[in-house]
């Protein structure tokens, strides 16, 4: 472990601080963030340690045992070595007393751990940035419930109503963050209420489009399975066979749009329109469905390719954009912040909605039971009852964990969503009306 710290030290000092980002961007969670400081840490401690030997040095006594000591050390530190005048590289022990003077060789190894040092505490600060935003954001998913952003939302319209109306006449710079989290195609385009409304009518979909879809699903995995209640095994291959179009298939409306990301060999892929912070839903199904399996092999088969292959998602996971100075927006007018706080309260009434109705999709554990009894009760062989009541429970879980993890998704997004917009109305109030 100690090793892996020291190779990522040499990175981390190796590179630029713009390049730093870049490799904090491929660091999302924040225990490898974590690891990034206790490496740098470790660094900066061996590179100190070296600043000090230098410093207590004087030119008569660096010899090539010295030079060798610390040119390992700041090697492993990842510390750069500025050039002398006049040559190409990086002088070592071997051109000591050539071409390589004492003096030169402790002016070039004190710059160095000078320049590292100076680049540690800005690729210090970076992490700091980012897992300060990774608990924040964690923060707002875990502990702000519907009722906690509908008080926030009273405590701003209280706030913008105790102000004479303003125009908007000034901006502010907004940080990486909410840059990233209000992003739609690659830039903040600044037109919160379209981008609400379209958020509104996709979220309003899933209501009125999808869940509908999963419990239709749902119901015709029921009765489907259902109906092997007292089948003999002849009976049961018969009604295996037509297993494929028992099952419906059913896209999200919403996703209309091409997906190259989400779409392989065997299936095809449509996405919603993009959401704010580079969001979509997608949607991606088999293209060759069969109608009937002949044999157990094909219906396990297909079943495979099916759980594989066929669903619905929220992608959220865009590209994350790191600008030091952040973007310029232009700060909202007291009208567009009592807008932006109508069209809020509304989307949190549909959000509201949607968990009801995604409480009354799941399945019930005795209807469960009920099916896998039936399952039991039929007279057939123990190896197909096996397989179906194992398909059962793979098919049902396919289509509930589908359900949830679009619900966990979606009430994630929603949440930053609407405590970033928060965050911006209060940052126009205090540019424009203070």
């Amino acid at each position: 472990m100690d090793n892996d710290h020291e190779i990522l030290s040499a990175q981390m000092a190796a590179v630029n601080s713009a390049k730093s980002v870049e490799l904090f961007d491929a660091l999302r969670g924040t225990i490898q963030l974590n690891e990034v400081q206790t490496a740098l840490d470790n660094s900066a401690d061996r590179v100190l340690e070296t600043q000090k030997l230098l410093e207590n040095v004087e030119a008569y006594q660096v010899s090539p045992a010295l030079v060798e000591t610390v040119d390992e050390r700041l090697a492993r530190a990842g510390v750069e070595i500025p050039l002398e005048v006049g040559f190409a590289e990086v002088q070592g022990a071997e051109a000591l007393g050539h071409t390589l003077l004492p003096k030169n060789f402790l002016f070039t190894r004190q710059a160095g751990c000078e320049n590292f040092l100076t680049q540690f505490f800005r690729d210090s600060r970076e992490v700091a940035i980012q897992i300060g935003a990774a608990f924040r954001d964690t923060w707002v998913l875990f502990t702000q419930s519907e009722a906690d952003l509908n008080k926030a939302l009273d405590l701003l319209e209280t706030q913008i109503n105790s102000y004479p109306d303003f125009m908007s006449t000034n901006s502010f710079i907004l940080e990486f963050r909410l840059f990233n989290l209000f992003k739609v195609n690659g830039k903040v385009n600044g037109d919160w209420t379209g981008n609400l409304n379209k958020l509104s009518s996709t979220i309003s979909a899933l209501s009125s489009g999808y869940y509908l879809n999963n419990k239709q699903t749902l119901n015709a995995l029921m009765s489907y399975f259902g109906g092997f209640t007292s089948l003999n095994q002849a009976a049961a291959m018969e009604r295996l066979q037509i297993l494929p179009i028992s099952i419906p298939d059913i896209p999200f409306k919403e996703c209309t749009y091409p997906n190259r990301t989400h779409e392989s060999l065997l299936t095809t892929s449509k996405q919603s329109v993009e959401l704010m912070g580079g969001a979509y839903f997608y949607d991606t199904r088999l293209k060759n469905r069969p109608k009937r399996c002949e044999t157990i092999d094909l219906i396990s088969e297909f079943i495979d390719l099916h759980i594989k292959n066929d669903r619905t998602a929220f992608e959220n996971n865009a590209d994350l954009v790191h600008d030091q100075v952040g973007t310029e927006i232009k700060a909202l007018s007291s009208k567009e912040i009592k807008a932006i706080i109508k069209s809020l309260r509304a989307l949190l009434k549909d959000w509201n909605s949607m968990f009801e109705k995604s409480e009354k999709f799941k399945v019930g554990d005795a209807d469960f039971n009920d099916i896998i009894k039936g399952i039991i009760d039929a007279e057939i062989d123990e190896t197909t009852r096996m397989y179906i009541a194992k398909w059962f429970g793979a098919l049902v879980r396919h289509n509930q964990m589908e359900l949830l993890q679009i619900r966990v998704g979606v009430a994630n997004y929603l949440t930053l969503i609407v405590n970033g917009l928060i965050q911006i109305c209060n940052n126009s109030i205090k540019v424009n009306a203070e």
